[in-house]
């Protein structure tokens, strides 16, 4: 069943890798938007192959967006009604500062515009949070997932040590899937 599972999951994150590596403009050219519609799915799998530490008494999977981009949220949003781990349900908080922050959250996607937070967000959250980022050289200033353009082809890079020194374990498939493997 386990096996069954993994392979389902497996397959929706190599469709969501695929749709995007084909020409979807989720990471565009410095001029143009960013199309942030795949992202949610993105983190999702990303979701499925991460091991947090247990925490038997949440209810809920709580993810921060750190962005005044409404797109963005309403992509997150759209997922957590259709979406859940095994045994919690996704909450979306966003948020442009981090007075806002919530005390506790699973994982925090930082857009670009407001990456000049991750140290301070590293700081304030530490095991049992995943951090996931947009932003070039990203990975070697804390971040756990890093969205990257390469060629101008968009693709992640995963900082293991970081995310291992945070509690949490990375299955090797998304090991594999990541630029930097």
């Amino acid at each position: 069943m386990k096996q069954v599972f993994m392979n389902k999951v497996s397959a929706v994150l190599l469709i969501a890798l695929g749709l995007i590596f084909t020409g979807s403009r989720s990471f565009p050219a410095a001029n143009q938007a960013r199309d942030y519609s795949f992202h949610p799915v993105l983190i999702y799998s990303f979701v499925r192959y991460i091991e947090w530490p247990t925490n038997e008494d949440r209810q809920d999977f709580d993810i921060g967006l750190f962005t005044s981009d409404n797109t963005v949220v309403s992509n997150f949003q759209k997922m957590a009604r259709s979406k859940s781990t095994t045994q919690q349900r996704f909450t979306i908080h966003q948020f442009t500062s981090l007075d806002q922050m919530p005390k506790d959250l699973e994982l925090i996607f930082i857009t670009e515009n407001y990456s000049s937070s991750l140290s301070d967000v590293i700081r304030l959250y530490k095991d049992g949070t995943l951090i996931i980022t947009e932003k070039e050289n990203a990975l070697q200033n804390g971040s756990c997932i890093n969205f990257v353009t390469r060629r101008g082809r968009p693709y992640f890079e995963l900082n293991t040590d970081v995310i291992s020194g945070r509690s949490m374990k990375v299955n090797q498939r998304l090991i594999d899937l990541s630029i930097n493997n």
